[in-house]
């Protein structure tokens, strides 16, 4: 069984425990709600969420803070940066694999006119004329 955290809905950190057996026994509800929330079947349960911890001993202080509306408007932003950056390289590449892709093509469309004598009477005409 694995360690459970509980949070307000608005994300506060409340409590630890070390499985969904000992939260239901201390909040006095039946445990199955907060597994449920643990395997993404519920949102929350008894009014809060719940959020499984795999490593009890490596958490950290603050994981679990509250965050500023600042704070967040900041890490949204990033992310955006991240997914631009992400979409502008994307773009870049294939940009780059079309032009070579069509530079290819014209090539060997010419290689195949050549080869094949396409357009013969028109290069017939322009060598006369000259």
């Amino acid at each position: 069984m694995m360690a459970v955290a509980q949070l307000t809905l608005d994300g506060r950190f409340v409590a630890i425990y070390y499985n969904t057996v000992e939260a239901g026994l201390a909040l006095g509800v039946e445990p199955s709600g907060i597994y449920k929330v643990q395997r993404g079947q519920r949102k929350k349960a008894n009014g809060f969420f719940w959020v499984a911890i795999r490593h009890l001993h490596r958490i950290q202080v603050g994981q679990f803070r509250h965050r500023s509306d600042k704070e967040k408007k900041y890490q949204l932003a990033y992310q955006a940066k991240r997914r631009k950056e992400n979409r502008d390289a994307y773009n870049a590449y294939h940009r780059e694999y079309r032009r070579k892709n069509n530079a290819m093509t014209l090539a060997s469309s010419r290689r195949w006119k050549e080869k094949t004598g396409y357009n013969k009477a028109e290069r017939k005409r322009r060598a006369a004329s000259q």
